[in-house]
């Protein structure tokens, strides 16, 4: 193992390091520069993720490269070889079995080339050593969880962040099982987005405060008109408060007008960043990317709150359920979006939708926080998360976490 540390060091400083500027640039531009002690500890949070991620990832490939027992592996038949492990099990054995991988997992590869009497050991050490290889980004994803969870401070285990894990998860292994329309992800984003803009007029503290104050501002909406719309009010009311002097029409024109500019705003920035890390830079895209992500914002607010006006003129009084029964038509703004962007809209909508049901079950005394819960349905997603990497933005897998191309990775397994 020692021709093989400088390598993993090696791994574990570029990891290091690309963890800690992709989390801590992006946080402290959106802080207009200011640096907070949160932001670097959430750096290194995610900085030891990857650093310990690289560094198992490239241990365990190295032992691949060490001996050479791929031939024979792929020989043997794979049920052979798990009703070897199971039997071994049955008899006892997890502890001796442990010891093995564990020595396996050291740099001993001595047990996979010896020509011992019990025949049986070598193919329980052929057996660890398919499945190590075989998940070995699930595997370097536990350890680096451990990692994580060892440094953390609790900024990492909020509900919001375990719940966007958990979701993807969910996506991922759904996607493989089951064969999903082209419109799913709109018709979850309807379904999310009447949860959290109920919950934003009725009961705001059951929404994360960073996002509540997200829709407060593209909500364009005065504080004391929110406040005045968590009460049941007439239709004459309703319509006075949220556009006094003003026809309802004119409100939607000048509200979705008012919506671009903030949208704007927010998009501009990221939707440069994205432009520069794609691999073909035209400035065409750069434009056309950000006019139908400005518009999916501004409609998805007016198509949240104008049809209130017509909606409360039937059903006069504004309650959580005339709320849900209106205000899904916002997710149908996603239509404007490009299609490969609809995925990744309807997982961050769903995220806060789980997470304003998960504080509201909190208020109501349903469930408590267990933070070993969080690391626990953390660790395994990110198993699962990196054995499935090529359905996740190559950013994430090949740049930050050193993950080969799928080619590469074949050719260097063959």
């Amino acid at each position: 193992m020692s021709s093989n540390v400088p390598f993993v060091i090696s791994e574990a400083i570029v990891g290091a390091s690309k963890g800690f500027v992709v989390c801590f640039l992006p946080l402290t531009l959106l802080r207009r520069g200011a640096i907070r002690k949160s932001v670097v500890r959430k750096a290194v949070s995610v900085g030891t993720f990857a650093a310990v991620f690289r560094a198992v990832l490239c241990h365990i490939r190295s032992l691949r490269a060490r001996v050479n027992v791929q031939a024979e592996a792929r020989r043997m038949d794979e049920q052979e070889l798990a009703s070897a492990l199971v039997d071994r099990i049955r008899t006892g054995s997890i502890q001796k079995l442990l010891g093995m991988w564990m020595r396996y997992v050291r740099g001993d590869t001595s047990l996979l080339v010896s020509e011992e009497e019990d025949s049986g050991i070598r193919t329980i050490a052929l057996t660890m050593h398919v499945i190590t290889q075989k998940y070995a980004r699930a595997i370097a994803a536990a350890f680096a969880a451990t990692a994580l969870a060892l440094v953390d401070d609790g900024g990492m285990t909020n509900s919001v962040f375990v719940l966007w894990v958990l979701v993807r998860t969910i996506r991922c292994i759904a996607s493989k099982l089951i064969p999903f329309p082209s419109y799913t992800s709109v018709v979850l984003l309807c379904a999310a987005s009447s949860v959290i803009l109920s919950s934003w007029i009725c009961n705001p503290v059951e929404l994360d405060p960073t996002y509540n104050k997200f829709l407060d501002i593209h909500g364009q909406l005065p504080i004391n008109v929110l406040r005045s719309l968590q009460t049941s009010l007439p239709t004459s009311t309703t319509c006075h408060l949220v556009h006094p002097g003003m026809s309802c029409s004119k409100n939607l024109l000048l509200y979705w007008l008012g919506g671009m500019k903030l949208a704007a705003k927010l998009y501009i920035p990221l939707t440069f960043g994205m432009w520069l890390m794609s691999r073909e830079r035209k400035v065409s895209h750069f434009f056309i990317n950000l006019t139908r992500s400005c518009v999916f914002l501004s409609s998805y607010c007016a198509l949240a709150m104008c049809p209130a006006c017509v909606w409360y003129s039937w059903l006069p009084g504004v309650s959580r359920a005339k709320l849900i029964s209106h205000t899904w038509l916002s997710g149908l703004s996603a239509l404007f979006e490009r299609p490969s962007r609809r995925p990744e809209l309807c997982a961050y909508v769903c995220t806060y939708a789980l997470d304003a049901l998960y504080r509201m079950a909190l208020l109501r005394g349903w469930v408590s926080p267990q933070r070993s819960v969080s690391w626990i349905t953390l660790a395994l997603s990110f198993a699962v998360l990196a054995h499935n990497y090529e359905k996740q933005p190559r950013f994430v897998w090949h740049w930050l976490l050193g993950i080969p191309e799928p080619v590469a990775e074949q050719e260097a397994s063959g």
